[in-house]
């Protein structure tokens, strides 16, 4: 009870204290609590380039128990200002905060804020992000020049070059008279340069794609390397390489991928890659050809890939000049019995075959008798061996074959007991064969493959010998021998040597001097040389004719010896291969600007023959023509 008894005390007091410490409405008395205004603060413009001018408004401010007695503004860049409207000026680039501060009639206050960007022109060129791309750079703004293919876009049209172009895609294009915007491109380099001519337009943007040869048309910029969305670089979406293939060309009886013809007024091409093609026999590979050009022909960053140079044509082979062969050789008379006495009569030596180197003829049968005196009484009964054969012609001419021993004389019934019947003729032998001709020379690169050499004639056989006579109680004279055959002759003509290969030249300059800026070739690869034609056979040589059948006791006679084989004339020799050259260019040529790159190539393989010919060579810059 004595707790709650001071307890009591205490709470009104408290309560005492507690009523002392709230607040009196203002004017006292107790009166309904002030609500405060609402600051509300807007702005004509909240960005802008500098000297930038803002006017601000704070109508839509409001206080809903009363009236607003004062606006003060405080503009973030150092000054402030007063009332419902004001006016404030930003000079210098920057972010800042404008802040709004309300007072009522009760003295109660709100705030209100408005962001302002001034923006500043950074480079000092006239313009302001985000007409200014790159506001870094004083040479990049609206409307400046933009050179293609440097990756900048200078004049903020959202491409690197001008929107005021023609625009070729492989990819999606058409070529038509209407082609070349960006969402209608043109499908050929061509038909974009036919487009630009007839547009008025300068620029000609490819691309990444695949694309046929074109002719540069003076005063153009053609410029490759864009992205199917036609940006460049990271931007891009691939493929950005503009391929352009070669193909075959009147001008230049070859393949080739880009032709600049008279070019000497401003004109550029740029970011391509040229690629050569495979040229037909006797073809020059070009990749790019530029002729009668000045300084004014401006490359710039292209690659220049080399194709293959055609091959060299195949020798002919070489001629035989005959049909048949040599001439064969006669066959020899036969024996018979001549009777009485006779010192002459025998079987005849058969005449040697005609050809380039007659046959020996064959030698003739031995006689009955050695010598007879009137009314035809031999004095010499005895009979004669047969004769010899003739030596065939020519620098190994066959020997002749020697005649047959005779038959010995002697009484009537023993004959046997007195000496041989005759023999026959040993036959003639065969002549030799001629010698083939030489093979022909190898050609060096790129040069022609020498002709096959010529052979000799084949030597001609030698005649069959006679046989021999008998005188053994008959007389029997002895049989011709054959006559030898003639030698054949060598054939007349050899084999042709192999056309050379041609060369694969990536850059030929005839009578031009472009202006070359990072130029990347890579050598292609030189023809193949011909082949050497192969050597004719010689003429075969006659065959020997037969010596002449014996009769009775006499001797047959000996066969002759066959002619030789005319010698075979020689292959020719194999074409050199071809160059794989990078530049190639006339003394009257004489290009300016950064050097050229080069890499790669490989010489021509040489062709095949009686000597091969040789590897092309490997050259990276030439001045021929």
């Amino acid at each position: 009870m004595k707790r709650l008894a001071w307890a009591v005390p205490l709470f009104a007091a408290l309560a005492l204290v507690g009523a002392a410490c709230d607040p009196q409405p203002p004017g006292g008395g107790g009166g309904p609590t002030n609500t405060k205004p609402t600051a509300v603060a807007m702005a004509s413009t909240t960005s802008g380039n500098v000297p930038l001018s803002v006017a601000f408004n704070a109508s839509g401010s409001v206080d809903p128990d009363g009236t607003i007695v004062s606006y003060s503004w405080d503009f973030g860049n150092g000054t402030s200002g007063s009332g419902v409207t004001a006016t404030a000026n930003y000079t210098t680039p920057g972010v800042y905060t404008a802040v709004l501060t309300v007072t009522d009639d009760d003295g109660a206050t709100d705030t209100d804020s408005i962001t302002i960007t001034a923006i500043g022109d950074g480079d000092g060129d006239g313009f302001f992000p985000p007409d200014d791309c790159n506001d870094n750079d004083p040479n990049v703004y609206p409307g400046a020049p933009d050179e293609a293919g440097d990756g900048i876009d200078q004049n903020c049209d959202g491409i690197d070059g001008t929107l005021d172009a023609i625009f070729v895609k492989s990819s999606g294009g058409a070529d038509n008279s209407t082609c070349g915007t960006v969402s209608s491109p043109c499908a050929s380099i061509n038909q974009g340069q036919v487009r630009a001519v007839a547009t008025g337009k300068t620029d000609v943007y490819v691309a990444g794609g695949t694309y046929p040869k074109f002719n540069v048309v003076e005063g153009l910029q053609i410029v490759g390397g864009y992205g199917q969305n036609w940006q460049r670089g990271l931007n891009a979406t691939a493929p950005t390489v503009s391929n352009v293939n070669a193909s075959f060309d009147a001008l230049t009886n070859g393949p080739v991928a880009m032709i600049a013809d008279g070019i000497d007024s401003p004109t550029r091409v740029a970011d391509l890659k040229l690629n050569g093609g495979t040229a037909g026999v006797g073809q020059t590979s070009y990749t790019a050809f530029v002729r009668n050009s000045t300084d004014a022909l401006v490359l710039d960053s292209l690659q220049i890939v080399g194709g293959t140079g055609g091959p060299g044509a195949n020798g002919a082979p070489g001629t035989s000049g005959w049909s048949q062969p040599a001439g064969n050789g006669a066959p020899g008379g036969n024996g018979f019995e001549p009777g009485g006495c006779n010192t002459s009569d025998a079987g005849a030596g058969g005449a040697g075959g005609v050809g380039a180197n007659n046959g020996g003829a064959g030698g003739k049968g031995g006689p009955i008798d050695g010598s007879c005196v009137w009314p035809g009484i031999c004095t010499s009964c005895d009979a004669k061996p047969g004769s010899p054969g003739a030596k065939g012609l020519g620098p190994a001419g066959g020997n002749g074959g020697a005649g047959g021993s005779a038959g010995t004389s002697g009484l009537p019934g023993i004959c046997n007991l007195q000496g041989d019947v005759g023999q026959y003729g040993q036959p003639g032998l065969n002549g030799a064969n001629g010698s083939p001709g030489a093979p022909g020379a190898g050609g060096g690169p790129g040069q022609a493959g020498g002709t096959g050499g010529l052979g000799t004639h084949g030597s001609g056989g030698g005649g069959g010998g006679g046989g021999g006579g008998a005188d053994c109680g008959v007389d029997d004279a002895g049989a011709g021998g054959g006559g030898g055959g003639a030698g054949g002759a060598r054939a007349t003509g050899g084999g042709q040597g192999g056309q050379p290969g041609q060369p694969s030249i990536a850059l030929r300059l005839q009578n031009a001097s472009p202006t070359l800026i990072g130029i990347q070739i890579e050598l292609g690869v030189g023809g193949k040389g011909g082949n050497g034609g192969a050597g004719a056979p010689g003429q075969p040589g006659g065959q020997g004719g037969n010596g002449g059948a014996p009769h009775q006791r006499g001797g047959g006679g000996g066969k002759g010896g066959n002619g030789g084989t005319g010698g075979a004339s020689g292959a020719g020799g194999g074409g050199g291969g071809g160059a794989a050259i990078g530049l190639s260019r006339t003394a009257s040529s004489n290009p300016a600007g950064t050097p050229v790159t080069f890499s790669g190539g490989q010489g021509g393989a040489g062709g095949t023959g009686g000597n091969n010919g040789a590897t092309g060579l490997v050259q990276n810059s030439v001045v021929n023509g």
